[in-house]
């Protein structure tokens, strides 16, 4: 009995936070956005499954072939950019499961100015209330984070002089 308390103890302890880390840069060479997310593995999956109602056993060697296109589907669900008040849906590049994270690229064509980002998430919310979403923008000179959170789901990134 005291080992399956201790067992469960430990397991609980290694993971207790829940929080995702998504990289913003607007590369001017190539006029996009390229967005890197990273995100826990088990999390994902379980949110994943969830919106699927199918199992994707992500980063196995019985990943479901449908994964990816669920997990497009998900993020175009959960996370939304604006720029300059307009809305952009990413493209889905792809993902990289590394054991515990997974690392999801995106990218967003044709930005050769901005003036401001706006954000809006519930990415993984539905796993935990307790999630944080940290978002982190940067561009040459000007960088940015902001945390979203099931309290608060938008900001908006306001930049310097609109060239960023």
């Amino acid at each position: 009995m005291k080992t399956s308390l201790l067992i469960t103890t430990l397991l609980i302890s290694l993971h207790s936070f829940y929080f995702s880390l998504t990289k913003v840069h607007h590369n001017k060479e190539t006029a996009a956005l390229e967005i890197t997310m990273k995100i826990f593995t088990d999390d994902l999956e379980h949110a994943l499954n969830k919106h699927s109602g199918q199992k994707t056993r992500l980063g196995t060697r019985r990943e479901a072939d449908s994964t990816d296109y669920f997990l497009e589907t998900y993020l175009a669900d959960k996370v939304r950019y604006s720029l300059d008040s307009i809305p952009h849906q990413p493209q889905f590049i792809g993902k990289e499961v590394l054991f515990d994270l997974t690392y999801v690229y995106l990218e967003i064509p044709q930005v050769d100015s901005l003036s401001s980002l706006g954000i809006t998430s519930s990415l993984l919310t539905e796993v935990s209330p307790k999630q944080v979403n940290e978002f982190r923008f940067d561009s040459d000179s000007f960088k940015e984070s902001v945390q979203l959170s099931q309290a608060e789901r938008q900001k908006t990134i306001l930049l310097k002089h609109g060239n960023n």
